[in-house]
């Protein structure tokens, strides 16, 4: 699998996500409406990452982002106001979360609870 499509896992009870590496893009909405979602690692590898692919996750607090993501979709968390972002300092999604005033830390200060 080199690709989550669109609206692939929306709406469905996951609780915690790990995105191989193999897979290089996540669609748009990819993980809409996900409520009991907790925490997403994306391994490196993962390239883009599509509009409104978080949006609606109320419960999301950790999302673990490689530095190989180098494109970021709009709104990507949306209605998810308990996130915070785990990335490399300097790292382009450092700066994106930064830019849209996203809350991020660095990587190495993320732990599994």
């Amino acid at each position: 699998v080199t690709a989550i499509g669109d609206e692939a896992f929306s709406e469905i009870g996951l609780t915690e996500v790990t995105i191989p590496g193999s897979v290089k893009t996540i669609g748009n909405d990819a993980f809409r409406r996900c409520e009991l979602l907790t925490t997403v690692i994306i391994s490196e590898g993962v390239t883009d990452i599509g509009d409104e692919t978080f949006v609606a996750c109320p419960h999301l607090t950790s999302v673990i982002v490689p530095d190989s993501v180098s494109d970021i979709g709009d709104s990507i968390f949306k209605e998810s106001p308990n996130v915070t972002v785990y990335c490399n300092a300097g790292s382009f999604v450092w700066h994106y979360c930064r830019e849209n005033r996203i809350p991020h830390k660095a990587l190495h200060s993320w732990s599994p609870e």
